[in-house]
């Protein structure tokens, strides 16, 4: 038997607007009563697309899986997810998008559109109350993790692969040598966290200032939620605490581990970050993430040099061993 193409009906459009018009057209087919109606675009990619829209008169975010072979399991994961933080009931403070309509199949999953300001462009506003602001992603966070929290060793064999990956694809990147630094410090440090417990509990599994939104009325809700189960904690700081810094083109404080000092403090004191994992798999997750954003972002100019900066810090911290607390 020969190789079978894709069916046309099936396969990615190139372009906004031919996707837009193909996920269009397969909403109408699969729920023709729903009234969904789609804007614009917020994203194209291979991977994923992302729509904005109206299912009636309720504003929407239409996601679309390309993926044939993964799409099942992107849409169960996300329905699986949601349906998770409806069992915690209500929040008057806290949310996340609400669940209309999906089809794995199709690789389709309607949402509900949260108005408000995400928390990554509050956090570039002059006048952001920052304190307050870093206060309540932490209180999100403390809602959203209700449930056991277990401790389990820290999979070295597959982190060791990440490293391995992300180095593998930064061959060309214009700090590809520093990245190599940082890879291989991180390597050097894996075998020193083999056997320590680390803390797991529900969440975001990107928990990121990009995915949490300050509410009209002050409250906090989280955005593209695609997985359920449980997350490192010490990781999940550390993502947060690494997007945030990453978007600001300058470092006017005081670094510990390439972040900026006193709000990592503040952070770490409202999180759920066990104080056992400050010094050590915060310390090893915090670096990771910086190697996986910059190894795939790279920026053009200053933000491009702070982050180098920032690398160079966390580098020159870990190896004199410097703890965040001190």
């Amino acid at each position: 038997m020969g190789y079978l193409e894709p069916l046309p009906f099936f396969a990615r459009p190139k372009g906004a607007a031919r996707q837009m018009a193909r996920v269009q057209l397969q909403a109408q087919l699969k729920w023709p009563g729903a009234g969904i109606r789609l804007q614009t675009a917020l994203k194209v990619s291979e991977e994923t697309s992302v729509f904005r829209g109206y299912r009636g008169e309720d504003p929407v975010v239409v996601k679309k899986f390309w993926d044939l072979s993964a799409r099942r399991g992107f849409v169960g994961g996300t329905v699986q997810a949601l349906r998770r933080f409806e069992r915690l009931g209500a929040h008057p403070d806290f949310s996340v998008n609400r669940c209309f309509a999906s089809s794995g199949h199709l690789g389709l999953v309607v949402v509900s559109f949260e108005a408000g300001t995400p928390v990554d462009k509050l956090l570039k506003q002059t006048a952001a109350n920052r304190p307050q602001i870093l206060r309540q992603c932490c209180a999100w966070q403390s809602w959203a993790g209700q449930g056991e929290i277990i401790r389990t060793a820290l999979p070295s064999n597959l982190i060791e692969a990440e490293i391995h990956t992300i180095l593998g694809a930064s061959a060309r990147h214009p700090d590809a040598a520093l990245l190599a630094e940082l890879g291989n410090e991180l390597l050097r440090l894996l075998p020193l966290l083999d056997g320590q417990p680390a803390a797991r509990a529900p969440g975001h599994p990107d928990f990121a200032p990009r995915n949490l939104i300050l509410r009209p009325d002050g409250g906090v809700t989280a955005v593209d939620i695609h997985r359920s189960g449980t997350f490192f904690q010490s990781r999940q700081a550390a993502i947060f605490l690494v997007s945030k810094d990453f978007q600001s083109e300058s470092a006017d404080g005081s670094l510990r581990y390439g972040l900026d000092q006193s709000e990592m403090l503040q952070f770490l004191a409202q999180s759920s970050v066990p104080e056992d994992e400050t010094n050590t798999l915060l310390v090893f997750f915090i670096g990771l993430t910086l190697l996986r954003m910059y190894s795939t972002k790279p920026r053009r100019g200053r933000p491009m040099k702070m982050r180098r900066r920032r690398i160079r810090a966390y580098l020159n911290d870990l190896r004199q061993g410097v703890g965040i607390r001190a």
